[in-house]
């Protein structure tokens, strides 16, 4: 569980700290990120194309770690009763992760590192 939340902290810090997260071993990357596309409901690597009134983002699945196929657009709200509003802003690149319910905009993750996907793929792969 600690490595889950070392790799969740690692996601949700973003490009201001990449290089404090480059700390974290490959071994102990790869062993988190297998652990949590175990764990996870859902977890992709997607462009926002659309913006609703709402605040709704329409996603293109560009690469799934797991759920919807590439190719795939899916609908994200921007809010759910668990966090505040989150803002989707067409163009921009995320990572979406969900464990468990119903997927929000708290699940997204804006300008994921390469490291990060790149252990996602080595996991898919494992």
């Amino acid at each position: 569980m600690l490595r889950i939340l070392a790799l969740t902290a690692i996601v949700a810090l973003g490009p201001q700290s990449a290089e404090a997260c480059m700390c974290f071993s490959p071994k102990l990357r790869a062993e988190a990120a297998q652990r949590f596309l175990r764990e996870a409901t859902f977890v992709i690597h997607a462009r926002v194309i659309a913006v609703s009134s709402s605040g709704e983002g329409t996603l293109l699945v560009m690469e799934s770690f797991k759920g919807p196929p590439k190719g795939a657009e899916v609908k994200v709200p921007a809010s759910s009763e668990y966090c505040n509003v989150v803002r989707f802003t067409v163009g921009e690149e995320a990572l979406i992760t969900a464990f468990g319910g119903k997927v929000g905009g708290c699940d997204k993750y804006s300008a994921p590192e390469p490291f990060v996907l790149d252990a996602y793929r080595k996991a898919k792969r494992a």
